[in-house]
């Protein structure tokens, strides 16, 4: 039987795909056609949301009556519609031909108008399996019950809910029902690039789909929102056992959170809401997702976008991913006179692509959030003033240098799925060990204060509502508790939540000071991950990332709103005299454009 080949189409056309119903035979058999997207003669097709899965575990099918692989997770994809009428449908896997990059470059041009003409997206989560119907389930029970919980008196925290979804749900926390949610909420969609493009076009006709069973996206989004509000995210993560653990809310809950706001942005983008919404922040925004092929980190949002249909930008699959990293960059710098990619943008990733260290490797998550986007004015009003050597592709900006790192804490907090009470006194006490030494060392006329090294713990900001406001003496008094409650771990052993409200006269005062450090320690965390306290020569406090070296430079890049650690290259290299930017950094003092007052502005070339 010969092999399927895809037929050229049209620059206006897709092709659709249709299950064909019979007598069962050994392989399952399908039709494929070609249509002109949004014409009247276009059949209404279904599109589907998924992930490839492994690309060596195959399966055959018939495609046009002739033998076509697909990987094991499209043919269960297939194999589950095989029971509903559901007509003609979209799915990218077969609809594109995916040995023609060519082809795959002109198809992503109109994968927006492919979701958004489609009368249903159906997200395809895969086979039953690890409980998956309870959760799916116990999805539709949460977002019937939730709502009289949210309503009642009660105070809205963990310990409430607890005692709400034990008597009304017969569901404590780390029952079976939230485990089986919880590995749900792991599966794979919740983590790809181009599932996220998929689901902001089409979230008000989103289905998901399990197996047999089957929830609305907003149903899911509901639940996440409740569950949220009652301070409670942290049951979708049945292993927490300790409150000061520091564990980042399931992926799920933050890609979904991500779909709703883009979708947001982009009903609303240049309306009285949302100034704009562009490939810029598109790309940023969805910067932890994952995707197979690297070029689907910058492609993977053209859909959702509006400029990224200039020449310069037409995706090539046929291109280096490395070239297609810079020319992005270059452009989008140089088109928005921003420098906001400089946020993602250093050498301490550890699996770089070859590219210019001002280049962010889109394909690698961050190590820690993201300082430059707003509140900081490290340059003041200055606008950027800068420009490429198209040779060499080195960044030419005016800046300052103005301080070496001296000393370095051991401080190493990875971004990784859970974050011990332990973890946190270690990480904390070198913190305090930095200090100590840097303030006993003869070496050093200026002494760095405790207020220095809390606010820069905060990264001197906090949010207040949907705003950063500066910290204020009321988070020292919260400092005080944390360093109590770390340091004096002991006193607190018998301490639970379930006591929050303990009259007990010896538990009562440590309740009070875990309370106060949980007030500085839930806004100071999250900014921890993957960055380190270092000291400076001249007397200050900085977090940078944990590439940082002694003898890198802190320097303040005009039109950047914070600071950056600078690393200068070797002497007697091609690059001495020019610098590697290792990353974004918070400096105490230096946040809001009083470095320009302490030196002069000169070229800074990075490479």
């Amino acid at each position: 039987m010969n092999e399927f080949q895809h037929a050229p189409i049209e620059a206006d056309q897709i092709r659709l795909l249709r299950l064909r119903r019979g007598k069962p035979s050994k392989y399952m058999r399908c039709e494929l056609q070609p249509a002109v997207i949004g014409s009247s003669e276009c059949p209404r097709y279904t599109a589907m949301s998924y992930c490839w899965g492994d690309p060596t575990a195959t399966r055959v099918i018939l495609l046009n009556g002739k033998r076509h692989k697909v990987t094991e997770s499209v043919h269960d994809l297939l194999n589950s519609l095989l029971s509903k009428s559901i007509g003609w449908i979209w799915i990218d896997a077969i609809c594109i031909n995916q040995n023609d990059n060519d082809e795959k470059s002109l198809q992503i041009g109109a994968m927006g108008r492919i979701y958004t003409n489609a009368r249903r997206v159906r997200v395809w989560l895969g086979n039953e399996a690890d409980g998956s119907h309870f959760a799916m389930a116990f999805l539709k029970i949460l977002r019937a019950e939730l709502p009289h919980f949210i309503n009642s008196p009660s105070v809205l925290n963990a310990h409430s809910l607890s005692i709400f979804i034990q008597q009304r749900l017969s569901a404590p926390a780390r029952d079976a029902k939230w485990r089986a949610l919880a590995r749900l909420l792991q599966r794979p969609w919740f983590h790809r690039m181009w599932t996220i493009q998929e689901a902001v076009l089409s979230a008000d006709k989103l289905l998901f789909h399990c197996g047999k069973r089957e929830i609305p996206f907003f149903d899911i989004w509901d639940v996440f929102c409740l569950l949220q509000g009652a301070n409670a995210i942290g049951l979708l993560l049945p292993e927490i056992q300790d409150p000061f653990d520091a564990q980042a809310p399931p992926q799920a809950f933050l890609q979904i959170t991500l779909i709703v706001g883009l979708q947001y942005e982009v009903t609303y983008q240049n309306t009285e809401y949302v100034d704009s919404f562009g490939l810029e922040e598109a790309i940023l925004h969805c910067s932890r997702a994952l995707a197979t092929n690297p070029r689907d980190h910058v492609y993977g949002v053209y859909g959702i976008v509006s400029d990224a249909t200039d020449e310069e930008l037409k995706a090539d699959y046929g291109a280096p991913v490395e070239e297609i990293y810079v020319k992005t960059t270059k452009y989008l710098i140089s088109r928005n006179k921003s420098l906001r990619l400089l946020s993602d943008s250093g050498i301490y990733a550890p699996s770089r692509l070859d590219v210019p260290s001002w280049v962010p490797n889109y394909n690698i998550r961050r190590e820690s959030t993201r300082l430059g986007f707003e509140f900081y004015t490290a340059s003041g009003t200055r606008s950027p003033e800068m420009r490429w050597d198209t040779t060499t592709n080195h960044l030419t900006a005016s800046g300052l240098n103005l301080d070496d790192i001296c000393s370095s804490s051991s401080q190493n907090l990875p971004l990784t799925a859970k974050i011990t009470t332990e973890d946190i006194r270690v990480w904390y006490e070198a913190a305090q060990l930095l200090l100590s030494t840097y303030n006993s060392s003869a070496e050093h006329d200026t002494k760095i204060s405790t207020e220095a090294l809390w606010t820069t713990l905060m990264t001197g900001r906090f949010v207040n509502k949907d705003t950063y406001e500066k910290v204020g003496p009321d988070y020292g008094v919260a400092f005080d508790a944390f360093h109590q409650y770390i340091t004096r771990r002991d006193d607190f052993e018998g301490l639970y939540l379930h006591e929050w409200d303990t009259e007990d006269p010896i538990k009562k005062p440590l309740m009070a000071i875990f309370k106060k450090a949980l007030e500085f320690y839930t806004v100071a965390v999250k900014s921890w991950l993957g960055r380190k306290i270092v000291a400076t020569k001249k007397g200050t406090l900085a977090f940078v990332p944990l590439g940082t070296e002694v003898g890198d430079q802190i320097g303040i890049i005009l039109g950047a709103r914070t600071p950056f650690v600078l690393r200068q290259g070797e002497n007697g290299s091609e690059f001495e005299g020019k610098f590697r930017l290792v990353g974004e950094c918070y400096v105490y003092g230096l946040m809001h454009g009083e470095g320009l007052e302490l030196g002069h502005v000169q070229d800074i070339v990075i490479y």
